[in-house]
């Protein structure tokens, strides 16, 4: 298992295998042949990459509360990465086979940024009196 750094694409290592944004790219690259395959596949792309990148800005946070908000937006970018995946399997754009460890990790990647959203914004104190 790796850190969720380098499961984002943060390794510092261009192109790592271990991350998910080499492998959706590779994915989504592979359907030039027709027009929603494409664009398919270019969603998978998109976000596939978001991950990374908006992970990237949430531990850049100003504040708790820009954490917490930011990783949500990591946590759907995941989300959406999984739906493409299986809009691939589903439609049979690539066997199951093919999409299955990717699918895996979308699905790790979406529950580990979606509880550590929860905690975030659990542990945020407020200044507001009761």
């Amino acid at each position: 298992m790796f850190d969720v750094s380098s499961r984002c694409g943060q390794s510092g290592v261009a192109g790592s295998n271990e991350s998910i944004w080499p492998r959706s790219s590779d994915i989504g690259r592979s359907f030039t042949a027709d027009t929603s395959g494409r664009a398919i596949g270019n969603q998978l792309i998109r976000s596939g990459t978001l991950i990374g990148a908006n992970y990237r800005a949430a531990c850049r946070s100003r504040s708790r509360a820009e954490f917490a908000a930011k990783l949500g937006v990591v946590a759907e970018e995941a989300d959406e990465t999984v739906h493409w995946l299986q809009l691939i399997r589903d439609g049979d754009l690539l066997s199951t086979q093919q999409v299955a460890a990717l699918l895996k990790e979308a699905d790790e990647l979406t529950a580990i940024f979606t509880a550590g959203r929860r905690t975030s914004t659990k542990n945020q104190t407020s200044n507001l009196k009761p």
